[in-house]
């Protein structure tokens, strides 16, 4: 017999990164607000010229237009309008500007397949031949501005020019033959060695086949003929972008003196594009604050500002462009993944998938149904586990002492619900290769009665997984779920959980031998679920108790999910950053989980 208690190892690096990106944004903040103060700041944002501003906005527009154009092109045959394919775009935007390293580019592959259901290779195509378009667009207007600021008169400048021209006709080179050359690389990834390498590893063998249906999509793309449309389409996205950023930084710094006519728009959009690197680096302040402002401050001065207008002006250009696209690309994700534009999605679904508690138990659970068998998931509640764990394989059966938890899964899942009773289960004996007890013994008044029952219906040496909540000593969460005002009732429970060694006794007096003991669902995840449940309970419901066997801690049926909808909304807003938030649990050592998980054998006899 062995036992292991949270056995399973966390990588703690995505958590260490947000912790790094947030000591930058504060730091260099900090030290820029060294040489400014708040009053500045203030009447920066009170005195900007709206005139400016106007214009700004509309070129920015222009640029989505250019951008989703050039989309387009390369999307043949794809259903999707232009404004759907805008949004797509907008959404595209906010996430370069959040993450690090330009990884949001990736967003635009992921939303497509996701909404539009566009297959990745050909999102992916889409993705390549835009970045490798830009490039070509960029360097010769990097060229131009370099030649009329005053960065020309100088080493440096000369050889920038050097090296972006070079860059635009290396780049233009492999476009021109890219119908040749990518044939070429296909033979040689396609070559037994290399293929078989890959194989061998599941991720690499995904990406591998991935990147070879990309270069094929590349191939056809250039096969139409659309080069020069692409090239001219890019120009207008290049220039819609920097020259609206010449009008919304005019728009900062005319209350500081500056005139229209006194500024060098060369100048503006050669320190605009060289900000631009920092975005590149792959550790950055949180969203690019801090390493944008501190890199625009430095070019600027370089040029020849004095360092407190390039440190205002770096803070306005950068805060108006992030609120901007923010706004827009939120917009748009409610917009695009708002229910009634798409088909609907089971209420049950709909609720859960944002739930960190029920999919971290779908994860966890997931991972023990390997291979075929024949499976019998008791408590089904509302049917999304089992929607998960049907789709690794087997044969299942759900089962579920509730009326109402039967009906509703009965909708999700259709076939294979039955209606139990708490200690009698209608099924011959030895029928089970596993059963899955997910969150039940703690409803029922005789656990006992339930497992010898289990027992029954389980086939000898058969597995049993049981989960429950964890309640033990030293756990600060129940605790404060009491103080809180959340008593058993309020989960539908008779008992407020187990601890490591009251179930195990359990098990092993009921015919059971464990074998496996972990617990998930630590303390950042525990605590956002129990903030959620109070916010639902004692604010929007104002403190009902439902009486039926699983309580009411959370919307109970589709009639709950409209009446808060505007609610639940802003909590889809929120998930994703509450998601990060709950990676905190990895970097606490010892952190006992709120779930207990035992899996046991049945013994014979």
């Amino acid at each position: 017999m062995s036992m292991s208690i949270e056995n399973r190892p966390q990588t703690r690096k995505n958590i260490i990164s947000f912790i790094v990106s947030v000591a930058i944004s504060v730091g260099l903040l900090i030290f820029l607000f060294r040489y400014i103060n708040f009053h500045t700041l203030k009447d920066l944002f009170l005195n900007l010229y709206y005139p400016a501003i106007l214009v700004y906005f509309a070129l920015f527009v222009s640029g989505i237009a250019f951008r989703t154009w050039r989309y387009k092109l390369m999307l043949p045959g794809v259903p999707i309008g232009f404004f759907g394919l805008a949004g797509v775009t907008i959404i595209r935007n906010l996430f370069v500007d959040f993450l690090p390293a330009r990884l949001g580019e990736l967003s635009f592959i992921w939303v497509l397949n996701k909404r539009y259901k566009v297959a990745v290779e050909l999102g992916g195509s889409a993705f390549i031949g835009a970045f490798v378009y830009d490039l070509i667009a960029l360097f010769p207007l990097l060229v131009i501005a370099i030649g009329l600021s005053p960065l020309r008169a100088q080493e440096t400048g000369k050889w920038l020019m050097i090296l972006f021209t070079g860059a635009f006709v290396f780049l233009s080179v492999v476009v021109v033959f890219a119908k040749r050359f990518l044939p070429l690389v296909i033979d040689l990834l396609s070559h037994p060695k290399i293929r078989s390498f890959v194989r061998r590893y599941r991720f690499m063998g995904v990406v591998y086949e991935k990147g070879i249906q990309i270069i094929r999509q590349l191939i056809l793309l250039g096969e139409q003929g659309i080069g020069g449309k692409l090239f001219l389409l890019s120009l207008g996205v290049r220039l819609s972008k920097y020259i609206s950023l010449f009008f919304l930084f005019f728009a900062v710094v005319r209350s500081m003196g500056y005139t229209l006519h006194s500024l060098n728009p060369f100048t503006v959009f050669s320190g605009t594009a060289f900000t631009e690197v920092s975005s590149l680096l792959p550790i950055q302040g949180l969203a690019g604050l801090g390493t944008w402002e501190a890199t625009w401050a430095a070019v600027f001065v370089f040029f020849g500002f004095k360092r407190e207008t390039a440190i205002l002006s770096g803070i306005g250009v950068h805060w108006i462009t992030q609120i901007t696209e923010y706004s827009l690309g939120i917009l748009s994700l409610i917009v695009l993944f708002w229910p009634a534009s798409k088909k609907e999605e089971p209420w049950q679904l709909s609720v859960s998938k944002r739930s960190l508690k029920k999919m971290e138990k779908v994860k966890v659970l997931s991972g023990y149904v390997k291979g075929s068998g024949r499976f019998l998931e008791v408590g089904c509640d509302k049917g999304v586990v089992g929607y998960f764990l049907r789709k690794k394989g087997g044969w299942w059966v759900s089962v579920d002492a509730d009326h109402q938890n039967v009906v509703d899964t009965k909708a999700l899942l259709g076939e294979g619900v039955v209606m139990v009773a708490e200690d009698l289960f209608p099924f011959q004996r030895e029928v089970f290769d596993h059963i899955f007890c997910v969150d039940f013994l703690e409803h029922i008044e005789d656990d006992s009665a339930c497992l010898w029952e289990l027992r029954r219906a389980l086939k000898n040496g058969g597995e049993l997984l049981v989960t429950v909540p964890h309640w033990d000593e030293g756990m600060p969460l129940n605790w404060l779920a009491y103080r809180l005002g959340f008593k058993k009732e309020y989960y539908g429970h008779v008992r407020d959980g187990y601890s490591v060694d009251a179930l195990r006794s359990k098990l092993e007096e009921t015919g059971f031998e464990p074998f496996e003991t972990r617990t998930f669902c630590r303390f950042f995840t525990e605590g956002i679920e129990l903030i959620l449940n109070y916010l639902y309970q004692f604010v929007l419901k104002k403190k009902s108790i439902h009486d039926g066997i699983k309580g009411n801690i959370a919307p109970r049926k589709k009639e709950d999910v409209q009446k808060h909808r505007f609610s639940l909304l802003l909590y889809k807003i929120l998930y994703p950053f509450l998601k990060v938030f709950s990676l905190l649990d990895y970097l606490i050592p010892k952190n006992r989980g709120y779930i207990l998980l035992i899996r046991s054998r049945k013994i014979e006899g």
